[in-house]
């Protein structure tokens, strides 16, 4: 059985909570980032953080790499509510995790991944 975690705010591995639970419940476990469009030319877009994200993004892969793993970056900058139903189709994995975030927007995008 197969498991995507989509990695957001959490982009580490040690207390990663969906992370944890996809590895002790399921074969294979495939991580994910969503590179959204509104994170590079949003009316939000700010340089210093997304120099800092991909930062940490290349940290989390180097990482995953150590672990026997690899980060999947999905960068044509489709919404999560699209990119992830495809990805999950197009691999056979039955579920996707997240770790919880509670910020209306994040409330938001869950609700439109869960639906999709």
């Amino acid at each position: 059985m197969t498991a995507i975690v989509w990695f957001r705010r959490e982009l580490r591995l040690h207390d990663n909570p969906a992370l944890w639970t996809a590895c002790a419940e399921h074969e294979h476990v495939l991580a994910v980032f969503c590179l959204e469009r509104r994170l590079l030319r949003g009316p939000n877009r700010s340089l210093p953080r997304t120099r800092f994200m991909l930062g940490c993004l290349a940290e989390l892969a180097c990482d995953l790499a150590g672990a026997g793993s690899r980060l999947l970056v999905l960068g044509d900058g489709s919404p999560p509510h699209v990119a992830l139903p495809e990805l999950a189709a197009a691999c056979g994995a039955e579920v996707v995790l997240a770790a919880a975030d509670v910020g209306p927007f994040a409330r938001r995008r869950d609700r439109m991944v869960a639906e999709a």
